[in-house]
């Protein structure tokens, strides 16, 4: 009986050791996952929040503040929604929701990376786009070379001009390449809150 009762002694302490193994390994599986869950909830909240940039009801100030908390991710799903739209004034009337949304996208980018691109143009800028587009040494910008920004706000009339079509597809392209290159590793602070820094992001991009 000797040898009975020590082979159940062993066995009895391997069934232990492999409950403990099978109970870590469980912790650790369902920590995994939670981290996991908990990273896909924020990347959902992020591409929501991006995907209603200028068309929903929260205050455009608000929505960046929660985009500020995962700044790679908002720049990511942002780069993702840009593309051309028409080359018009937008008055406050006759703004469109795709207007209303690239615009913010690119305010949000503006906010969130420090950067805005400019490109050249072949077409001929009424005197009007020349002022809103190409305005050197302005609103916290310098553009010796009058390259044009994608938009630019008449900020008495809160109406957007945007630029033509050729020039927003270099800038966009511009975008994409540095989001290629820089995206998930980047690191800029804004300098304030999205309401307190707003001269600093909204009136160009």
């Amino acid at each position: 009986m000797r040898w009975y009762r020590g082979w159940y002694r062993q066995s009895s302490r391997l069934m232990v050791l492999f409950v403990v193994l099978a109970a870590v390994m469980t912790a650790s599986f369902t920590g995994s996952h939670a981290l996991a869950q908990t990273g896909t909830n924020s990347d959902t909240k992020i591409e929501q929040i991006v995907k209603g940039l200028g068309n929903t009801h929260t205050d455009v100030t608000d929505d960046l503040a929660v985009l500020k908390t995962d700044q790679h991710a908002a720049v990511t799903f942002l780069v993702g929604e840009l593309h051309p739209i028409p080359r018009k004034v937008y008055f406050e009337r006759t703004k469109t929701k795709d207007a209303r949304h690239i615009v913010s996208c690119l305010q949000a980018l503006h906010y969130l990376t420090g950067l805005t691109f400019t490109a050249g143009t072949e077409s001929r800028l009424t005197d009007d786009e020349t002022q809103f587009l190409d305005f050197s040494n302005a609103m916290h910008d310098s553009n010796p070379d009058h390259r044009l920004h994608f938009f630019g706000i008449w900020m008495s009339r809160d109406a957007y001009f945007v630029a033509p079509v050729d020039a927003q597809h270099k800038i966009i392209d511009q975008w994409k390449q540095w989001q290629n290159q820089y995206g998930n590793s980047f690191q800029y602070i804004p300098s304030g809150t999205p309401k307190d820094s707003i001269d600093h992001w909204y009136w160009f991009g």
